[in-house]
C-alpha cells in the first residue's frame, strides 16, 4: 500500500491519499466511493497515536504501528482488542480504544491491498469491516468524553474528584506493569525510581502509596533501607 502525504495549510494538518494510479478501473472506483471514510481513519489514527507528528515520516509511522499492532496479535493468536474487566481503569480503556482504531487501520491497509490486487469483492468487505471499527472507535471515546465532562455530583462523586481518588488507578495501572515486567522492587524508592507514572503522585502520602502498590500485589521488604546497599 503507497499513501502520498503532503503537509496541509496548518500546523499538524495532514492530506493523505492512496496512489490509485496502477489499480483496475473497478478499485479507483471502489476507493473513490471511501475516500472520505479513508481519510477519516487516517486523521484519527495520526491523532490518537502521534498527535504532534512534524514530517511524512512520523505519519507513516503511526500509521504503520496501528497496522502491525494488530498484525502481530493475529500472527500470535492473541485477542485483537483488550478484554476490559470491571476494575478497568481509564488506562485500559484508553488502550481497548487504540486497538479498536488499530483494528481498523488494519482492515483499511487490507482494503488497499485488494483494491491493488484487483480484488474488489474483498476490498469492498475489507472496507466495510474498517468504517465499522472506526464508527464504534469514536462512538466509545464520545461517549467516555461526554462522562469526563459531565461528572455525576453528590457524596461519591465528591470522593472521586480528590486528587488522591483521581490519581489512584493510573498509579496501581503502573504497579500492575512494574509488576508484569518483573522489575526488582523491595522499597518504595525502587518504584518511584521507574518511569511511567504521573509525577503528580509524589504528592500522596508514602502510606497511601505503599498501600496502593500491595493491593496490585507488590510486597515491600520491612525495615529501613541501609546505606548504599
Amino acid at each position: 500500500m503507497k499513501i502520498e502525504i503532503r503537509q496541509g495549510q496548518y500546523p499538524g494538518e495532514w492530506r493523505m491519499q492512496a496512489m490509485t494510479d496502477a489499480w483496475p478501473d473497478a478499485s479507483r472506483a471502489i476507493y473513490e466511493g471511501t475516500e472520505q471514510d479513508a481519510g477519516a481513519i487516517f486523521g484519527a489514527v495520526l491523532t490518537w497515536f502521534n498527535p504532534g507528528a512534524s514530517c511524512t515520516a512520523d505519519v507513516l509511522a503511526a500509521l504503520n504501528h496501528a497496522v502491525t499492532t494488530t498484525q502481530d496479535r493475529l500472527d500470535a493468536d492473541r485477542p485483537l482488542i483488550t478484554e476490559l474487566a470491571d476494575t478497568a481503569t481509564y488506562a485500559d480503556v484508553k488502550t481497548a480504544l487504540g486497538d479498536m482504531l488499530s483494528l481498523s487501520a488494519w482492515f483499511l491497509a487490507s482494503a488497499f491491498a485488494s483494491c491493488e490486487q484487483g480484488n474488489v469483492s474483498r476490498a469492498v468487505r475489507a472496507f466495510g469491516r474498517a468504517a465499522y471499527w472506526h464508527g464504534t472507535f469514536q462512538a466509545h471515546a464520545t461517549r467516555i468524553q461526554c462522562d469526563l465532562e459531565s461528572p455525576p455530583t453528590g457524596p461519591a462523586h465528591a470522593l472521586a474528584q480528590r486528587e488522591d481518588q483521581r490519581l489512584k488507578p493510573e498509579f496501581q495501572a503502573f504497579c500492575r506493569a512494574v509488576k508484569a515486567a518483573g522489575a526488582d522492587v523491595r522499597r518504595l524508592d525502587d518504584l518511584m525510581n521507574v518511569e511511567g507514572y504521573d509525577p503528580r503522585i509524589t504528592s500522596i502520602d508514602a502510606r497511601t502509596l505503599k498501600r496502593w502498590a500491595r493491593e496490585e500485589g507488590i510486597t515491600f521488604k520491612a525495615g529501613r533501607p541501609k546505606k548504599y546497599e
